[in-house]
């Protein structure tokens, strides 16, 4: 089980030039409820965090201090920050697992060795739009041979984004993608990383904005 939590809050006015110590704990209180009331979480994704868009840095609202109280409740759940935009592919900073938003142009480096994630949409479009359940999906073919397959065999799972309805449900259309990937996908034994690296070869689904 993945959970997605985004730093940046305009519903609670969490934004640059407006943190408070009120709110840090506010957002500290949201994960302990998220990191004990539903049982083990094994990776939980953070978003709008040192971001251009969101201008939050890692001192507004410290990243050591949220990172610590996350591991105090949950010390297996993986942390990862949608951050591989500003930092060299080629190491950790902020995170448990180097991510790639491939929606915005961030690639998978050829030569990656780090346990990685990259973020992908099923839909043509990243936030939920109406008519989603009649409009075009990402194919089966490009999902398991552009994606899934390369990628896992490069230390990288697939985030993939599927948006729920109004109701909180997936349209039948992407129930059916899913349930084609799922039949297609065959994944293959991963070589093995360095020992002080840890490979988790997981197909997570995404659901949210």
């Amino acid at each position: 089980m993945g959970l997605y939590y985004s730093i940046l809050d305009l519903r609670a006015d969490i934004r640059k030039f407006c943190i408070t110590p009120e709110k840090v704990a506010f957002i500290k209180e949201q994960l302990t409820e998220l990191l004990t009331d539903y049982g083990p979480i094994d990776l939980l994704v953070f978003d709008g965090w040192n971001a251009p868009w969101s201008r939050i840095t890692y001192e507004d609202i410290s990243f050591e201090d949220i990172y610590t109280h996350v591991k105090s409740l949950q010390s297996d759940c993986l942390v990862m920050d949608l951050n591989a935009g500003e930092f060299p592919a080629a190491g950790f900073y902020y995170t448990d697992i180097k991510s790639f938003e491939s929606n915005a142009g961030e690639l998978l480096p050829n030569e990656n060795i780090l346990p990685a994630q990259a973020c992908f949409t099923l839909t043509n479009e990243w936030f939920w739009k109406e008519g989603d359940n009649k409009s075009g999906l990402k194919s089966t073919k490009q999902v398991v041979e552009e994606w899934l397959n390369p990628l896992n065999q490069r230390f990288c799972n697939i985030l993939l984004n599927t948006p729920p309805d109004r109701d909180g449900k997936l349209s039948p259309n992407i129930l059916k993608r899913l349930q084609e990937i799922g039949k297609a996908w065959k994944p293959k034994p991963l070589p093995l990383l360095s020992s002080s690296l840890v490979s988790f070869p997981l197909f997570l689904v995404y659901f949210g904005g």
